[in-house]
């Protein structure tokens, strides 16, 4: 059997999937992500630092902190894996991320095991009312993400 580690994305419901899949399964967790503004911190070592507060031993965490894109996070994290004989990881990070996360670690060698958090849905049965033809900060936001994940699979499509 492969060894696995779990690798994480940036946000908090993402980091705290990743301690309860340590918990239940006593695998490392690999946080990759780096500093990708100028005016915020490196996300791998702030999740460093949360992960130990909230109880998972530093010698059960690794970090990849020089990553800026999801590219460079499989990249990275590879070579990580391969350097410390882990090479099965379950990918962890937001359900509309994950394709083409997991796309970009198929290219990067790794075959991950996805593991989706942060769902994106609406609950309940839908219903009609005027104020939903009204815009909305939520709507504009959500629509965004969806731009940025179908822009860049289109963009691992023509690489």
């Amino acid at each position: 059997m492969a060894e696995r580690a779990i690798c994480s994305g940036g946000a908090a419901n993402r980091l705290l999937t990743a301690v309860r899949l340590h918990r239940t399964t006593g695998l490392p967790i690999l946080f990759s992500g780096g500093q990708v503004f100028s005016d915020s911190g490196n996300e791998a070592d702030i999740a460093r630092r949360q992960l130990i507060e909230l109880g998972v031993p530093d010698r059960d965490i690794l970090v990849e902190n020089r990553s800026l894109n999801t590219e460079q996070n499989a990249v990275y994290t590879a070579a990580l894996l391969k350097a410390s004989g882990l090479s099965h990881p379950v990918l962890v990070t937001s359900a509309f991320h994950l394709p083409r996360a997991v796309r970009e670690f198929r290219l990067a060698g790794i075959e991950p095991e996805p593991f989706p958090t942060d769902y994106l849905a609406s609950g309940g049965r839908f219903s009609f009312y005027p104020g939903l033809l009204a815009p909305s900060s939520a709507a504009a936001a959500t629509t965004g993400t969806a731009l940025k994940e179908y822009l860049g699979l289109l963009a691992l499509k023509l690489r």
